[in-house]
């Protein structure tokens, strides 16, 4: 019974830590295919958490770039 309980706690851990980094691997898939309009929420602070705030941020900073530079361009 406790070997069971142990391999239900590893199976519910690995989740935990492999769940979060195949979405930021999703996430960054879109990125290099151009599709930055897809966000990840996240509430932990952990090291997956960082890399997600980062990763999102990255895609605001873009998607605004994006926009002046075809504002700029509209302009000409």
């Amino acid at each position: 019974a406790a070997l069971v309980l142990i391999i239900l706690a590893m199976l519910r851990l690995s989740r935990v830590i492999v769940d979060p980094i195949k979405r930021v691997t999703e996430m960054a898939a879109n990125f290099s295919n151009g599709k930055l309009e897809k966000r990840i929420k996240t509430s932990s602070k952990d090291e997956i958490a960082v890399l997600v705030k980062t990763m999102n941020k990255m895609a605001d900073d873009i998607e605004k770039h994006g926009r002046l530079l075809r504002a700029e361009k509209k302009n000409m």
